[in-house]
């Protein structure tokens, strides 16, 4: 009689200690898939990284392609390399000509354009701050062009009237324009083969916009796009660098004697 009680009494302990062991098994389980579930998004996250740098490096190479493309045309060992200088499955690189310029001229350095020799007008906005009594900026413009057979050179000063010291003097007065850039002039250019803008700011440096007739500044400024795709099958992760380079110009030092004041002697 007793040992049919011990039986019957053990029956409900084995089923505790075996929902116990389920339990634990389901804990440890679910642990481990949590442990497993981070390790691969920790895994798939140092993927990812590594393919988006690959695929970065991959876009900043295409801009070095394009800017060698554009200093062999600058040095005269290849055509004019507009529209698409690379164009494959991981990487495809343009360059086009800017219709426009929008750039930074610090104080002593000059801008040059090269014009097309199609005549038209050209508009130059420049300095996002007003003139006060700290700050004062204005322009020399120099038109270096060809009329017949002789070459000459037009110079132009220009300047706000809020930007100009008590003692200067024949400055061409620009137009207040309320916007990003303060200040903004037109000119109305000769057509000519051969001609040239040098631009250089006084007073300080300067932010620079110039718009125009169409095609007229066209070598001045170039727009580079490289647009790179991952190799991964199992990322994908796309890069875009837009550049934008500008014709260097020498320094505008010899420009100085035309407002530094004083005589000039021959």
């Amino acid at each position: 009689m007793m040992n049919n009680m011990s039986k019957i009494s053990s029956r409900p302990m084995s089923g505790q200690i075996g929902i116990i062991v389920v339990l634990i098994t389901a804990a440890a389980l679910t642990f481990g898939l949590s442990v497993a579930n981070r390790v691969v998004q920790e895994n798939k996250v140092v993927v990812d990284r590594s393919d988006s740098i690959r695929t970065f490096n991959t876009a900043e190479t295409g801009v070095d392609t394009a800017l060698n493309k554009i200093f062999q045309y600058e040095s005269g060992s290849i055509p004019l390399p507009v529209g698409n200088v690379v164009d494959d499955d991981l990487n495809k690189v343009s360059i086009a000509q800017s219709n426009s310029y929008e750039g930074h001229i610090n104080q002593g350095e000059s801008l040059q354009i090269d014009l097309t020799g199609i005549g038209g007008n050209i508009t130059i906005n420049w300095s996002k701050t007003a003139c006060s009594s700290t700050h004062k900026i204005g322009l020399l413009i120099t038109l270096l062009h060809r009329s017949g057979s002789e070459y000459q050179s037009n110079y132009y000063l220009l300047a706000h009237s809020d930007c100009l010291h008590s003692s200067q003097q024949n400055f061409i007065g620009a137009t207040a324009t309320g916007g990003t850039f303060k200040y903004s002039y037109n000119f109305s250019l000769p057509a000519s083969a051969d001609a040239s803008l040098l631009i250089q700011p006084l007073g300080a440096a300067t932010d620079i916009n110039i718009t125009n007739a169409p095609g007229l500044i066209a070598n001045t400024q170039y727009e580079i796009e490289s647009r790179a795709t991952s190799d991964s099958e199992n990322a994908v992760s796309n890069k875009t660098i837009k550049v934008s380079k500008s014709v260097p110009s020498a320094p505008g030092f010899m420009s100085f004697a035309l407002f530094s004041g004083g005589n000039i002697v021959k």
